[in-house]
């Protein structure tokens, strides 16, 4: 998750993604090319984003199934297994199917296996692999170059896919994308509003839009009004509920959310402190924006909020000061760095941050 912090020394910190200049075709490819009935042999999966990477998994194996005729045509190698011999997978794509079909192979986690990119076996199948077997790699985590061995053969041959974390507007379109899978109908304003509260993780995500196609029913859109009403159903604050909290001071009130959304949403510390970090970081913009000739919705994407949102931020900008907005995300920043290095527990690093963000 990238984590923004100013200060009033104006210290800045950023993570990036590592493979985010890669260049490589996203896994999100797969599934199109698998609509166009393009089917490859090998599928080198890798990338930070290991949701993408098993989404990818689930299309190919949707599409391969039916082409396998024997259930002894299916393996799946796990590199937690000690006793794995790279030689022997190899070997098993080789071998011809027990039945008429396709064969299908999986390597789960390959990251895991130190000698799996070097392996001989591994280079000399990329080079001429079974035309009946489809191999399917799996490799959570960055790679640092592209330049040798196996990936000049694996790019060349366009076995390779990345699965790099969905940010921003990237990640409001696939929010829209599944619901639309689901047939159900979302608006980028409440996929971001949703994104917003559940965080950015594709797994909470998809576990929260399918409560809430459960939700809705029989009706074709997930509204404003079913997103908020969902989160009143199952007795769970949101962050725009400690929002409202905070920026008016509440103290006792910020506590009983922070500690709800702590408990109970599957945003966790860090996911809560990200958002405040957002929450503030926004409000420093508040009084820019509003000298200018933008409309509230353009303002409301700006402070990456849904405009029937943004007038609580105008109320919220109000409430503290620049030196009090300055001030919140030095403690959001400290908590950051508590949360990495100290061994207290979650509730007592959320009490001292709300405190000092009240502390004006």
């Amino acid at each position: 998750m990238d984590l923004y912090f100013l200060s009033e020394k104006l210290f800045i910190t950023k993570v990036k993604n590592p493979m985010a200049k890669s260049n490589l075709p996203s896994v999100l490819e797969i599934k199109s090319e698998l609509k166009s009935k393009i089917l490859k042999p090998i599928y080198f999966l890798c990338g930070v984003d290991s949701y993408g990477i098993d989404y990818a998994i689930s299309e190919i194996k949707k599409f391969v199934e039916p082409l396998i005729s024997s259930d002894f045509d299916k393996e799946t190698y796990y590199a937690s297994n000690k006793d794995l011999n790279l030689s022997d997978i190899f070997s098993a794509a080789r071998t011809f199917p027990f039945g008429s079909g396709k064969k299908l192979i999986i390597v789960k986690n390959a990251e895991q296996i130190k000698t799996f990119l070097k392996d001989q076996s591994f280079i000399e199948y990329l080079k001429n692999p079974a035309e009946f077997t489809i191999l399917i790699c799996s490799y959570e985590g960055k790679i640092n170059t592209l330049s040798s061995e196996p990936f000049k053969t694996l790019i060349k041959s366009e076995f390779i896919y990345e699965s790099a974390e969905l940010k921003g507007a990237s990640l409001v379109k696939w929010v829209v994308q599944y619901v639309a899978e689901k047939n159900k109908k979302l608006s980028a304003e409440n996929a971001s509003l949703l994104i917003d509260i559940v965080g950015e993780n594709r797994d909470l995500l998809e576990n929260q839009i399918e409560k809430l196609v459960e939700y809705i029913g029989e009706h074709n859109e997930i509204t404003f009004e079913a997103i908020e009403g969902l989160a009143t159903k199952l007795k769970i604050f949101t962050n725009f509920d400690l929002f409202n909290a905070i920026d008016k001071k509440d103290k006792a009130k910020s506590l009983e959310i922070a500690y709800n959304l702590l408990d109970k949403s599957d945003l966790g510390l860090i996911g809560i402190v990200a958002m405040l970090n957002k929450h503030f970081t926004a409000l420093l913009r508040i009084e820019e924006l509003e000298k200018s000739q933008l409309s509230e919705f353009e303002k409301a994407k700006i402070t990456g909020t849904g405009s029937f949102y943004y007038k609580d931020y105008l109320y919220a900008a109000r409430s503290f000061s620049y030196k009090g907005i300055a001030k919140a995300l030095d403690a959001i920043y400290n908590a950051d760095v508590q949360i990495k290095s100290t061994s207290l527990d979650e509730k007592t690093i959320l009490t001292m941050l709300i405190a000092e963000i009240l502390s004006e």
